[in-house]
């Protein structure tokens, strides 16, 4: 039953269903999908927590939906986004990027990717201490583990459609960078 349970929950998030389906999370696809398109999939942004689990100022153009095995963050061409992009060829209120942390944490093997697509680097400051992330440039995902398990997943738009505003394309691998702080 647990592995019908994993498979459900790959399938919906994209990434079982070939290479093509792995630009997309449900449907969702970055700077081709809007906020309209967001709402008939997923309904109205929830409210913000209100349990003190989260700190700082809810953002319209970042919703958090919690689901029931992920969070999932949507990205928006806001105003003050496109203000300083300056991307007249994105609308406002297209889909940037798409972040999904899922609650079970599944193990990188199990999501079915063909590792050779992607750049495999040690995203963590000090190195060599359990993170790997995986950047795939050409289809803008990228996959952040710790030990061999997903911590985060995103999609932030195929290389062909980032070619629309120059701005978009930024480093990828930053999206799984991450300073560790030891205690002395």
């Amino acid at each position: 039953m647990k592995g019908l349970v994993l498979i459900g929950v790959f399938l919906s998030l994209g990434l079982l269903q070939g290479t093509d389906e792995r630009k997309n999370w449900r449907g969702i696809v970055p700077l081709q999908s809007t906020r309209a398109d967001v709402e008939r999939i997923l309904g109205p942004p929830p409210p913000p927590l209100n349990d003190g689990t989260r700190i700082g100022t809810p953002d319209p153009d970042m919703p958090t939906y919690r689901l029931d095995d992920e969070e999932v963050a949507i990205g928006y061409m806001g105003r003050a986004s496109a203000e300083r992009m300056s991307c007249p060829s994105v609308p406002l209120d297209t889909v940037m990027s798409i972040h999904v942390s899922p609650k079970n944490h599944p193990p990188l093997s199990e999501l079915g990717i063909d590792e050779s697509k992607f750049e495999i680097f040690d995203p963590s400051s000090p190195p060599n201490i359990g993170f790997k992330a995986y950047v795939d440039a050409v289809d803008g995902m990228y996959i952040c583990t710790v030990r061999g398990r997903v911590k985060d997943l995103g999609y932030y738009g195929s290389a062909k459609d980032r070619e629309a505003c120059p701005e978009l394309n930024v480093d990828p691998k930053d999206f799984c960078r991450i300073l560790v702080d030891f205690p002395r």
